[in-house]
Formats: C-alpha cells, structure tokens, sequence
C-alpha cells in the first residue's frame, strides 16, 4: 500500500509540475504578444498592433478561462486598441466622405465636357449633305444608346458596388465597437472577481477610465461621465490627492462634458484637474530639491523634465478653460437671443391673435346690424307694396 501511496504521489506530482511549466510558457508567450503589441502601438501602427492583442487574448481565453486574472492586460489591451482604431476612423470618415462627394462633382464635369465636344464635332458637319446628316445622326443615335445603355448599367454596378462597401463598412465598424466594448466589460469584471487590494483596485479603476474612453468615441457621453466617476471614485481611494493620474480622469471629464455642450461643467473640471497638476508640480519640486542635495544628477534630470511636462500640461488645460469658459458665456447669448426671439414672436402672435379677435369682434357687430337693415329694407319694400297695392285697390 505505501508503494502504490508514493507512485500516485509522485505522478501527482509530476502532472502538477507539467502543469506548472505549460502555464509558465503560455504566461511567457502572452508577455511577448503583449509587449510586441505595445512596441507597435508606440510607432502608431494600431493594426499590427491590434492583432498581436488580439492573438494575446485568444491564447489567454483558451488556456485559462474568459474570466480568469491572467486574462487581464490581453483584455484590456486588445479593448483600449480596438477603441483607438474607432477613435481614428472616427475623425478620418468626413474627410473620406468629403473626397467622395469631390468625385461625384468631377464624374459630372466629365460629362459636360463631353456634350461639349459632341455639340463642337456636330457644328463642323454644316458642309454635309442632309440625308448623310441625317443617316449619321442616326448612326450616333444608335451608338448613343448603346453607350448609354452600358453606361448606366456600369454606373448602376458600380453604386450598388460602393452602397455594399460601404454597408459592409458600417457593419465591420459596430462589430469592432461591440467587440471593444464586450472586452473592456471582460477586464473590468475580472478586476471585480478579485479581492479588492490596492493592486486589483488599481487595475479596475484603468478598466472604468477605458470603459469612459469607448463611450466618448461612441459619443455616449452620459454614460461615459458615468464611468469616469466610477474612476475618479476608485482612484480618490487609492492614490495621494495630488496623484496625476487623479487628474487625468478629472481632464477626460472636462472633455466629455465639453463635446456634450456642457461647457460650464467642462471648465469646472478643467479647473480640478488644474488645481491637481499644480499640486503635483510643488511635490515634484520637493523631491528635486531633496535629489539636489544628494547630488543625484540622474534623478535631478527626471523630475526636472517631470515637472517641465507637468507646466506645459497646466498651460494647455488652462487653455481649454478659457476656451469652455467663452463656449458658455457665446451659448448663454445664444440661448438669451433664442428667449428674446420666441418672446417676440409669442407677442407678435398675441397681438395678430388680439386684431383677430378684435376683426372678429367688429364682423359680429355688423352681423348684428346687417339683418336690422334688411328688416328695415324688407319694411320698407313691404310698405311700397302696401301703397302700391292701395293705389290699385283705389283704381
């Protein structure tokens, strides 16, 4: 019994060791996928890029289950990519749209020219007999025909042609959008499957901050101020008041606020995430005076650097203040001449309404006197019959 006790042991423990070394390996392989993905991300080559997060996330799915942590960064990733690529063929699509319709312009301008050379071609034939005139007219008639059978077919093709591409396009984009969305929805529920230490805590609040991200593209602004809350919520617990990653939600919002019309709500937010940055510049300029003590020129250099990106950052968000801050008072204007317009057309209506009325009021009244005057007339015309009718009785 103890032999039989130790080989079971020992295939047990051979199997576990098997196991152990195959998920090293595939943790290796999808390190490797990923870390090439973000090299090509770096170099803006999302497609490349996309694909190796892609692959990344099959072979994580396949070996340890949808939901399982290791499962995390491919998700995420492969989600954070696809939505840049919405977000890039979001801004390019009225650029292809306007060269589109350009075209169409110059197809039309193709076909005056040709009118005009067949018009010229035609006066030059003044010198011909009529019955050639008329037989080649013929002629060309026919051939007129034929061309513009084909052409009509060919054109007809080939806008059924560009209809179905361009279907096909649309079909492609919401497939790709509810693949970001569905992936991004994946991190975010590992994140919530896991014990909520600073690490897993960390990484949900990255999975709303991509979440909000998707929405802005899809222009589910709402729902995206939704879910950069949830961020700003997360990140509020974990991280020192001053952490730029606060910021950085705090500037998405301003955003998201800003393409929703909501300028007044940008610019508070703008202002935060200011007011954020500023505090993180007079730590970092903390530490570089205690580096410069220490004569750690390398870390001197760094925090240098920091804080020179961190002033610039400030600048640009006080930019987008001053921008949101007129949006609101030119949409204030707007909204005020909107309320004076109505306003005036309310009165102008009120008064036609009161002259109406007033015409109504003036039409019943002659109404009123028009039968007492056909009553006086009808007595009248009576009474002149009466007279009439004495006069004969009297003859």
């Amino acid at each position: 019994m103890s032999e039989k006790l130790e080989e079971q042991q020992m295939s047990s423990g051979s199997s576990k060791s098997s196991d152990n070394e195959e998920r090293e390996k595939k943790i290796a392989e999808i390190d490797k996928l990923l870390a090439e993905g973000k090299k090509l991300e770096l170099v803006q080559l999302y497609e490349e890029a996309v694909d190796k997060f892609e692959l990344a996330t099959n072979t994580a799915t396949e070996f340890f289950g949808d939901f399982a942590p290791e499962c995390y960064l491919p998700a995420l990733n492969y989600g954070k990519m696809l939505t840049q690529i919405a977000r890039i063929e979001s801004v390019n699509k009225p650029f292809t749209e306007k060269l589109g319709a350009g075209n169409d312009n110059n197809e039309d301008e193709t076909e005056d020219e040709d009118k005009i050379a067949t018009e010229n071609e035609g006066s030059q034939d003044d010198g011909k007999s009529e019955e050639n005139q008329l037989n080649e007219k013929k002629g060309e008639e026919g051939n007129n025909k034929e061309e513009n059978g084909e052409g009509n077919e060919t054109k007809h093709t080939e806008n059924g042609n560009e209809e179905n591409v361009e279907e096909e396009n649309e079909d492609t984009e919401d497939d790709e959008n509810e693949l970001a969305w569905d992936w991004l929805e994946v991190a975010r529920q590992i994140c919530e499957k896991q014990e909520q230490t600073h690490f897993w805590l960390e990484r949900k609040s990255d999975a709303f901050f991509a979440l909000g991200e998707f929405l802005t593209v899809a222009e589910e602004f709402e729902q995206a101020i939704s879910e950069f809350e949830k961020a700003l919520h997360v990140r509020q617990e974990i991280y020192k008041p001053s952490d730029r990653r606060i910021a950085e939600v705090l500037y998405m919002m301003g955003l998201t606020y800003a393409n929703n019309d909501d300028f007044t709500k940008a610019s508070e937010y703008f202002e935060r995430a200011k007011n954020v940055l500023e505090n993180t510049i007079e730590d970092r300029e903390k530490d570089l005076s205690k580096e410069e003590i220490k004569h750690n020129q390398e870390l001197v250099s760094k925090l240098k650097g920091e804080v020179e990106e961190l002033q610039g950052l400030v600048l640009a968000i006080k930019e987008k203040m001053t921008d949101s801050t007129e949006s609101a008072k030119s949409r204030a204007c707007q909204l005020a001449d909107a309320v004076n317009m109505i306003g005036k057309k309310l009165n102008s209506s009120n008064i036609e309404q009161q002259n109406q009325e007033e015409v109504n009021d003036v039409t019943a009244l002659l109404q009123h006197k028009t039968p007492k005057k056909r009553a006086a007339e009808n007595g009248k015309e009576n009474d002149e019959t009466k007279t009439k009718l004495a006069k004969i009785d009297e003859d």
